[in-house]
């Protein structure tokens, strides 16, 4: 697909989760495994 005049885009996405019980350990895996499966350039969880 062409468009037109436009020589670059770029695409970015925030995603922020929070739980007062924290996530488990199967939803990090889950979680981390789609976004390198969609080849997200950063992704991953923080301990607060």
């Amino acid at each position: 697909m062409r468009c037109g005049a436009w020589p670059a885009s770029q695409v970015t996405l925030d995603i922020e989760a929070q739980s007062p019980t924290g996530f488990d350990d199967k939803v990090v895996r889950i979680v981390t495994e789609n976004g390198r499966v969609l080849k997200f350039s950063n992704q991953g969880f923080e301990r607060e």
